[in-house]
Formats: structure tokens, sequence, C-alpha cells
């Protein structure tokens, strides 16, 4: 905790522009160990996600528990979406159930145009990355291509 107020002394940053993103491994253990520290850092403005969410020991009941702001949904449980069946269904509960408790969907590994599509089809909200949208880059090429896809602002020259 006193880390992460020195860093946002340091920083200079508010609460709010901080976001911690916590694997459901680390849930696990915090719910054995009934440890405060997400919630402290809640209660302070801290934004919380769940990383990885189905890779390992997905309960539901951390959204309701945890009051994160965003579920970050692994890449394995994204590509099951985009073949009908149980896969689906999964996907598309997972994504009403935060939706209905306030919680942004970021679908983690997109890599094909059929996990994109499925994905818009079970909710226009949901959020999506992976290397369908962009492979990694450096921070450089990341502002020029920024540029060429959405254009530089225009001025008029007085």
């Amino acid at each position: 905790m006193r880390d992460v107020k020195e860093s946002l002394s340091r920083w200079e940053l508010a609460p709010g522009d901080l976001e911690l993103d916590v694997t459901e491994f680390a849930l696990a253990r915090t719910t054995l160990l009934q440890n405060d520290v997400l919630e402290e850092l809640r209660q302070m403005g801290v934004c919380i996600a769940i990383d990885n969410f189905g890779a390992q020991y997905s309960s539901l009941d951390y959204l309701r528990t945890y009051r994160v702001g965003r579920l970050k949904i692994d890449r394995h449980m994204v590509a099951a979406a985009s073949d009908e069946g149980a896969g689906q269904a999964m996907m598309r509960a997972i994504i009403v159930l935060a939706g209905e408790l306030g919680v942004e969907v970021v679908a983690e590994g997109v890599e094909t145009e059929a996990q994109r599509a499925a994905l818009v089809k079970m909710s226009s909200a949901t959020k999506g990355q992976g290397f369908y949208f962009s492979k990694p880059m450096r921070a450089e090429d990341t502002t020029q291509n920024l540029r060429l896809r959405l254009g530089t602002p225009h001025t008029e020259s007085m």
C-alpha cells in the first residue's frame, strides 16, 4: 500500500490514473488470506482489473466481491468463443454479468476476424486486444501508426 501511495506521489498521478492488473491466482490467494489490500486500493480510487480471467480459477464471484473496474478475458476463452456452443455461451454469460455489474470487458488475444465478429455479436461494449488489431510495436512506431490510421489534425493557417 505504501509503495502505491509513494508511486502516485512521485509521478504526480491521481489514484484513478493507476490500474492494477491482478491475476485470478492472486485473487484466489487474497481470498484465502482474507486480505483487504484490494479493497483499500479500490477505496483510494485505484482501478483494479482481473487479468487472464478464465485461465485458471475462474469465479464470477470475484466480480462482486472485489468490485473491479475491468475484466480481461483470457485468450483461450476468446478462442473458444468463436465456435458455436459452450465456449460462446460461457463468454456471453460473462459479458452479460460483467455489464450488469458495471465492469468493463476486454477480450485478450483476439487474433481472427471470426473472433472479433463473435465478440461484437455478443456485445458492442466489449473491447478487444490482440494480433488481429496489431502486432506489438515500439512506442515510436505506435505514434506513426496512429497518425496513419486516424489522420493528423488539420490546422488552418492564419
